[in-house]
């Protein structure tokens, strides 16, 4: 597992050991966190642990979420997206259909559901929270160039655990290296995107280096370049065009069948001539309603008595208060960015009140 930056593609941190599942492993990396970086992730990490302690740690988050959640609306914003509250933390919902126009003449819809702590609609657009998400594909390019580009399919040939961990971090500090030095190519050429960096040309000069042994110490007055940077440099690759595949099944001795049943997009890499995103506002029956009477729809206890109440001057607490069909709860509280502070609100206007998670579910 691996903390990558999506400009550079830089590895931020990474996790090696035994497998304990994505999340287990990406909670061991929230400590690089700062409140500077927005963070980027998949369906998989779609829980409320990893969104709390994500939030924790003042970073932003910009998380797709799985469609099983449904989540109260509790204010629609102007760009259709929704805040609601996620595990205590206050968060926009965005839904969106993409629909990719391919030079073939194809056209390919999917829908995504995102949720963002970047809460604030005007400075955070929802269009353009979801073409940033799409970056979010540059983690699978490093494990790309991890697995297929430096390693060739090739297995580590250490067969203890510990071997095995000085393998992969030795594998990791090297491919951190490249791209250092793929950094320092592009950044002296002036607006010069980073993607446009080949790894497999700075692989095969760093190996040539080190076969060679030959400009390993740069000369005097070009200590700011060496063979890597200039090997980068001389093969840019063109600027990066929008383009889509399905995603396949691509070993051979795999179980289940090389492509999706649900899958349409084209089998082969097709150039993307349009890219409509379609913002999906919630039915206005989503809409989180204001509180409104709760019948008592218990008949396990027989009704408590009026003079049941309990006295403020002895504190004795061990009766109910009346509760009738006709109780109605309290004005709704002033319109809070939190849920939670809704519920709070609610509960402190009636605090002798011993309130019930029905009558609460309706705040």
């Amino acid at each position: 597992m691996a903390l990558v930056e999506t400009g550079t593609r830089a590895l931020i941190g990474a996790v090696v050991g035994p497998l304990r599942g994505e999340v287990a492993c990406a909670l061991e990396l929230v400590h690089h966190l700062t409140r500077d970086m927005l963070v980027l992730a998949d369906r998989g990490f779609d829980t409320n642990d990893f969104i709390r302690i994500v939030n924790g740690t003042g970073a932003g988050l910009l998380l797709r979420v799985c469609s099983s959640r449904k989540p109260a609306v509790l204010r629609v914003l102007h760009d259709g997206s929704f805040l609601t509250v996620v595990a205590g933390v206050p968060v926009r919902f965005i839904t969106a259909t993409v629909t990719l126009t391919c030079a073939d003449g194809s056209t390919h819809r999917a829908e995504y559901r995102l949720v963002t702590t970047l809460t604030d609609a005007r400075r955070h657009p929802a269009a353009e929270l979801f073409a940033l998400y799409h970056e979010r594909w540059e983690v699978e390019v490093t494990f790309l160039a991890l697995r297929s580009t430096m390693l060739k399919g090739r297995v580590l040939r250490s067969g203890d655990p510990q071997g095995l961990r000085q393998e992969m971090w030795a594998l990791l500090t090297v491919y951190q290296l490249l791209r250092a030095a793929m950094l320092d190519a592009t950044d002296a050429l002036p607006g010069c995107d980073p993607d446009r960096a080949c790894f497999t040309a700075a692989l095969r000069a760093a190996r040539d280096t080190t076969t060679r042994a030959a400009g390993v110490l740069p000369a005097t007055g070009s200590e700011l370049t060496s063979p890597i940077t200039e090997a980068v440099a001389g093969t840019l690759l063109p600027a990066r065009r929008p383009r889509v595949g399905a995603r396949t099944v691509k070993g051979v001795s795999a179980r289940y069948g090389h492509r999706p049943p649900d899958e349409d997009r084209p089998i082969l890499s097709t150039p993307v001539t349009a890219i409509d995103i379609t913002i999906h506002a919630p039915a206005e029956g989503d809409l989180l309603p204001a509180p409104a009477a709760v019948p008592d729809t218990r008949h396990d206890l027989p009704p408590a008595p009026a003079q049941a109440l309990p006295s403020a001057t002895t504190g004795n607490t061990s009766h109910r208060p009346p509760e009738s069909a006709d109780m109605l709860l309290p004005p709704p509280a002033p319109v809070h960015t939190s849920r939670l502070e809704d519920i709070l609100a609610t509960m402190g206007a009636a605090p002798d009140r011993e309130w019930r998670a029905t009558e609460l579910a309706t705040v």
